[in-house]
């Protein structure tokens, strides 16, 4: 199947949905969208050429990312990872402190 422009907001649906359901917070799931749709974006416009501009966009926003070629010489896989914030729990009103 060859990807089309449709190919990108599908995957952004898909990306958004899926990080409703692993409570990914809001801004770090925003970001991973945005960031989906800049890779998928250059893969369907220059997918037979070198990189556009949206990688500029990848390099601020990722915490990293890289791609390699797929096997057979077919395309190549491109990644990035966003770090998740710590989540600190408040302290439980019914518990007691011992210091």
């Amino acid at each position: 199947m060859r990807p089309t422009p449709r190919s990108v907001g599908r995957a952004r649906s898909l990306l958004s949905e899926q990080a409703r359901a692993w409570k990914v917070p809001d801004d770090v799931a925003d970001t991973a969208v945005l960031l989906l749709s800049e890779l998928m974006t250059n893969a369907v416009r220059h997918g037979r050429v070198p990189a556009g501009r949206g990688l500029a966009l990848v390099e601020l926003l990722a915490d990293a990312w890289g791609s390699c070629p797929r096997p057979y010489g077919i395309g190549k896989t491109v990644w990035i990872e966003l770090v998740l914030p710590r989540v600190t729990y408040p302290a439980s009103p019914s518990c007691s402190s011992h210091e």
